[in-house]
C-alpha cells in the first residue's frame, strides 16, 4: 500500500486522500485527509523539510487509521 499522485496533484490510497495546503502565515505546507464521498477532511501535520516529509508519509495505513478513529469519534456521542 502507497500513496499515489492522481493529475491534479493529491496523493491518492484507495479511497483517501491527502491534499497539500500552503499556510499563508509561514512557509510551511499542511496536509489533510479526506476519503471518497465523505465531506469531512481531518488535518494531519505540516512540514518544513523534505525528510519530514516522506517520514511522515512513508506508511498510508498509519493516516488511513487516525481518519477512521477520527470519525469513530465523531459519531460516538
Amino acid at each position: 500500500m502507497k500513496w499515489i499522485y492522481d493529475n491534479k496533484g493529491n496523493m491518492v490510497c484507495g479511497d483517501y486522500v491527502m491534499t497539500d495546503v500552503n499556510n499563508s502565515f509561514n512557509d510551511k505546507r499542511s496536509y489533510w485527509i479526506s476519503k471518497k464521498d465523505c465531506t469531512i477532511a481531518f488535518y494531519c501535520f505540516s512540514y518544513i523539510s523534505d525528510e519530514d516529509f516522506f517520514k511522515q508519509m512513508d506508511n498510508p495505513q498509519v493516516w488511513i487509521d487516525y481518519f477512521e478513529n477520527r470519525m469513530e469519534r465523531l459519531y460516538e456521542n
